[in-house]
């Protein structure tokens, strides 16, 4: 697939992913225009924890712990970068950057734009407010 030069290349790998909770926000027309490019892994590790009262996957900026996280790569244009980066709150809540990752075709591609969270807040303890083993798909 040719990346036209006025979009940005997105790798999801939470609830942007298709058939996860947030993926109506790609596919919606009305947010701007975003292409499925492929399947994809980090080169590198990372931290991905899953936190919050929503259980609210969250990818930490501290490459080479954690694990290779799986996701999908989307080209998108200013407008669905646009709708993304108020739906994650960047740069208050996430920020975006530049990782490597691998495609399904074994290609290595540098998306331009990652969506990651580096101001995740550390806990010495965790108390459930809900019930214990709700499923979160990733």
């Amino acid at each position: 697939m040719i990346i036209k030069p006025d979009r940005y290349l997105i790798f999801v790998y939470g609830t942007l992913k298709t058939g996860q909770p947030n993926h109506y926000v790609i596919k919606d027309p009305d947010n701007g225009e975003a292409d499925f490019v492929g399947y994809a892994e980090t080169v590198d590790k990372w931290p991905l924890v899953i936190a919050s009262l929503y259980n609210v996957p969250y990818l930490l900026h501290k490459p080479h712990f954690g694990k290779k996280i799986t996701g999908e790569i989307w080209s998108v244009d200013i407008n669905m970068r646009n709708k993304m980066d108020d739906l994650e709150s960047h740069p208050r809540f996430y920020r975006r950057f530049e990782i490597p990752v691998l495609l399904d075709d074994h290609g290595v591609r540098s998306p331009r734009h990652i969506v990651a969270r580096d101001r995740h807040k550390y806990y010495s303890f965790h108390k459930c407010p809900g019930p214990i083993g709700v499923a979160y798909s990733l």
